[in-house]
């Protein structure tokens, strides 16, 4: 008996240690669920510490002490539901310290019963989650801000040209930053007097309907703002640090806070960007985001204004033909630099722009979020397809870019045209399956059509192609495909039965920007650049191509390929990605990474890690092989007899590669955004490599 007292009192010592030594606020009740509520009986020190009270003034209170007006009330009433149920309850709710300060609370409030299943008392185990609903909205906000970004981005970068183009971009991008509003101010005849061209207000606030000046004058009241305009200086005041004069500019609304950003087109002023807010604390990143949206909204107006002055050209050529003969020489080369200057600027910008948005695709697909029902769910799948479809018109405009440049790298070696073709419907089946279009063979399966050319380059103008006859193509319909011999050409014809092209736009469909308008297809998505990059990597290839079409019948493309006259090599098809990580090379190998690229040093590192698939850091492991992922910046590895396989990240630019590095050092290429498809199919070739 004694020896079971003592043990009791051990046990009920280690108890009062660890409950007052835990860091989680520990609150016991008695089991009374009245209108006061229940009585606090217990509160350990991290209560205390939590809360601010201490221990005497909590003890015989009520746990309601704790609540105030943002405390949700239908929580405590599920609560008291549950307990009254004999259930525990686990939710979280905004409470109040001693002082008033509100904070984050995640708890569990669960019955205490004897032995008899009665219920005595009530325990809840508490913990402070404000830092990580603060850091949530931080990230919320940041999402916010990127995908208005995006959003005003695709309708910036749209082709077409239309009155209301800016006010839309404008109005999508204000809503997703939380502006109070946002408005465009343009330099005049006069160059100290600026007019408003575009103004879009925040839908969720009554106090911003006062009106804005429809012009300001620089040399007056707002004389201060000058330099720092015409320095391309970014003017940011709080509303108190304003002038008496420049207060009238936002007399009658709620604003605290703005911004002004200088607007430039071709180097010379053109106005400024002004940006106000209410109570919204900015982060540098959310000011890069603005200054990005700003440099977005130059490159349009920039654009407008050339397209603008060539409608002018065109429009009055008749009648100034005469008159302006020695003008034109210098307005082409006006054109022509201008047309230079674009290409630069829209290469360099789709560049900048693709590092942010493979951030936010990355991370959009990262973010876990608990309730898949909820809204933030769905703006992540927006944020998600809409980086998506951004980076797909990006990645277009800087390949044309490069192709007119004459920068692009390829990369020839003997191929079957058959094999790349099967991939790209292989890839497109779910499409064809899912409008029931039937797909035809028209030639040989023996035939081992052979040429010299690029494999991705290849799988790219197939793509194209065909997705455009899956597009095009109506339900029930119909594909046909066939390769033959045409003297020394494969003829690669691709056929459906789809809308067809209008006789007067079958000459323009290759041209860059250039989309048929009609209106069954006023619905698909494109950009016009498509059928202008596969010339230009058909040319590439030694080859041409033609189309032929009936509105309403059909298209059928006409593709030559120079023949490949040698027996070609038996190659092993390749594999389509089976989903499991193949656990040979988690066994066989380890993976070691030299990139000078650090996101992409990170993004395999978190990919392998989650595939448990050991990397190599510093020391060498004699009992495994080794795989490296290497890029162009750094030098070859010296250990070559340690490396079984070596996997080259490619550059984005590849002049300087090509002159530094072979091909034939590297057992596979990867291009850059890394695909994590096309990195599978490598790992996964690599595993068939092993030998059991």
């Amino acid at each position: 008996m004694v020896g079971e007292d003592l043990r009791f009192d051990t046990e009920i010592g280690l108890f009062q240690i660890i409950v007052s030594q835990t860091s989680d606020a520990i609150l016991v009740t008695d089991a009374v669920l009245d209108e006061t509520g229940p009585s606090i009986v217990f509160v350990n020190p991290a209560f205390c510490e939590l809360t601010g009270y201490r221990a005497e003034e909590l003890i015989g209170g009520s746990p309601k002490i704790l609540f105030g007006k943002e405390t949700d009330r239908r929580i405590l009433q599920n609560l008291k539901n549950c307990l009254l149920r004999g259930d525990s309850y686990s939710s979280s709710t905004i409470n109040y310290k001693k002082d008033g300060t509100k904070y984050h609370s995640e708890w569990k409030v669960s019955p205490v019963k004897d032995q008899d299943g009665n219920i005595t008392n009530l325990l809840s185990i508490q913990r402070d989650i404000s830092e990580k609903i603060r850091r949530e909205e931080l990230t919320a906000k940041r999402l916010r801000s990127e995908m208005g970004l995006t959003a005003a981005s695709q309708i910036l970068l749209n082709t077409t040209h239309e009155s209301f183009t800016i006010e839309r971009a404008i109005e999508h991008f204000l809503v997703l930053v939380e502006a109070e509003r946002i408005y465009l101010y343009k330099k005049t005849a006069n160059p100290d007097v600026l007019a408003l061209q575009a103004e879009i207000k925040s839908p969720y606030s009554s106090a911003t309907l006062a009106e804005t000046y429809p012009e300001i004058s620089l040399s007056t009241k707002f004389a201060r703002w000058k330099p720092y305009l015409l320095r391309n200086d970014i003017i940011e005041f709080r509303a108190a640090d304003l002038l008496d004069s420049e207060k009238s500019f936002y007399q009658g609304r709620r604003t605290d806070t703005f911004f002004l950003f200088p607007i430039r087109m071709s180097g010379d002023w053109f106005g400024f960007l002004g940006m106000e807010f209410f109570q919204h604390e900015l982060g540098p990143e959310e000011k890069f985001t603005f200054r990005t949206f700003v440099d977005l909204l130059g490159f349009y107006l920039e654009r407008m204004s050339i397209l603008e002055e060539l409608k002018i050209h065109k429009e009055n050529l008749e009648e100034t033909v005469i008159k302006r003969t020695k003008e034109l020489s210098v307005q082409k080369e006006k054109a022509e630099a201008a047309s230079t200057a674009k290409s630069d600027f829209l290469a360099n910008m789709s560049h900048e722009l693709r590092t942010p948005l493979n951030a936010i695709i990355g991370l959009s697909k990262l973010i876990k979020i608990e309730d898949e029902s909820s809204n933030d769910r769905r703006y992540l799948d927006l944020i998600h397809k809409s980086g998506l479809h951004l980076l797909g018109l990006i990645n277009d405009i800087l390949e044309l870019s490069k192709l007119n440049a004459g920068k692009s790298s390829f990369y020839f070696s003997e191929m079957d045209l058959r094999k790349e073709l099967e991939q790209v419907v292989e890839f497109l089946e779910p499409e064809l399956i899912r409008k029931h279009i039937h797909l035809v063979w028209n030639d040989t399966e023996e035939l081992v059509s052979m040429i010299w050319g690029d494999p991705k380059r290849i799988r790219q103008i197939f793509l194209n192609l065909v997705g455009n006859a899956v597009k095009f193509t109506t339900e029930q319909g119909s594909i046909y495909l066939s390769i033959k011999r045409d003297g020394k050409d494969w003829l690669i014809e691709i056929t459906d039965t789809g809308i067809g092209i209008p006789e007067a736009d079958q000459k323009k469909i290759f041209d860059a920007f250039y989309q048929v308008r009609n209106s069954k297809s006023r619905d698909t998505e494109g950009t016009g650049l498509g059928l202008s990059i596969v010339l230009k990597l058909v040319e590439a290839h030694g080859g041409s191509i033609s189309v032929k079409s009936q509105q309403g019948i059909g298209t059928t493309f006409y593709l030559n390929l120079p023949i490949l006259e040698q027996t070609p090599k038996q190659f092993k098809p390749r594999k389509n990605f089976a989903g499991a990580y193949p656990d040979k090379l988690k066994n066989f190998c380890f993976i070691q990474l030299e990139l000078s690229n650090q996101k992409n040093a990170e993004l395999l590192t978190h990919f392998f890690k989650k595939q448990n698939q050991p990397l190599l850091f510093k020391e060498l492991r004699k009992d495994k092989k080794i795989v490296l992922f290497q890029d162009s910046n750094l030098p070859l590895q010296e250990r070559i007899s340690e490396i079984w396989k070596t996997i080259l990240i490619l550059p984005e630019e590849t002049q300087d590669f090509e002159k530094k590095y072979s091909k034939e050092n590297f057992d596979f290429v990867l291009s850059q955004p890394i695909s994590l498809d096309e990195l599978k199919l490598v790992l996964e070739e690599l595993a068939d490599q092993i030998h059991d």
